[in-house]
């Protein structure tokens, strides 16, 4: 069997450029102003009453963007080491027979 047809075709291995990961802080940032105009929206208040807390916002969600890329590449570099070995157990296991 060979020993591609053991390995899924997924991004796993793959990096994140450094373009990917600002455009994903990017958007987590845009999420956390319009996160905050939106509730202001909800309370019928001015959105540009205090327009340094839109910043303070998106500023707030890149922190929690930058959490969330962090554990994702944890977890898949974690994954990957797991189909390593899971890949090598199943070669040892063919050639043995």
């Amino acid at each position: 069997m060979p020993a591609q047809l053991l390995l899924p075709a997924n991004n796993l291995g793959k990096e994140k450029t450094k373009f990917q990961i600002a455009q994903e802080l990017g958007l987590w940032g845009l999420t956390g102003a319009l996160v905050h105009t939106f509730a202001l929206g909800i309370q019928n208040k001015p959105v540009l009453k205090r327009p340094q807390l839109h910043f303070v916002w998106a500023a707030v969600f890149v922190g929690i963007g930058y959490g969330a890329i962090q554990f994702e590449d944890h977890y898949m570099k974690k994954l990957e080491m797991k189909r390593d070995l899971l890949v090598k157990r199943r070669m040892q296991r063919l050639a043995a027979e």
